[in-house]
């Protein structure tokens, strides 16, 4: 029985390595992106832009793959809003050593939003009103 226990164990050890060996199906990656503005004409204010980004690639081949790359932005001087919805194939060349190029074809769409800030009139304080077609 200890013989078929330790027969086991090496087996599972050893189809572990040989997977470890294979190129992942599955490719995730998350992002941070800040923008500070500084136009250089004198009436244009500076601002700032915060986003992120997150992909998602499928190898259902070794040099090839499909990616979903998502993103949105947001920039709050003007209150407006980006966003982008991309997927397109990836394939992959050769691999050198560590390094493995790829070349890859983004479509999609850039969804933005827009707001228009004003004080209101009983409060005295800034508020927020969505703009008609605010989504184009």
């Amino acid at each position: 029985m200890r013989k078929l226990a330790y027969l086991a164990l090496m087996s599972l050890l050893l189809c572990l390595s040989s997977s470890a060996q294979e190129r992942t199906t599955t490719d995730v990656s998350l992002g941070y992106s800040y923008i500070r503005a500084n136009p250089a004409t004198s009436n244009s204010p500076d601002f700032n832009i915060h986003g992120g980004t997150a992909s998602v690639v499928l190898n259902p081949k070794s040099w090839f793959g499909i990616i979903g790359d998502f993103s949105g932005y947001h920039m709050d001087r003007f209150d407006s809003s980006l966003g982008t919805y991309l997927f397109g194939p990836r394939v992959y060349l050769p691999s050198y050593r560590r390094i493995t190029p790829f070349a890859e074809g983004l479509f999609g769409v850039a969804p933005r939003r827009t707001g228009l800030v004003s004080a209101s009139p009983n409060r005295g304080t800034p508020s927020q009103w969505p703009r008609e077609g605010a989504w184009t």
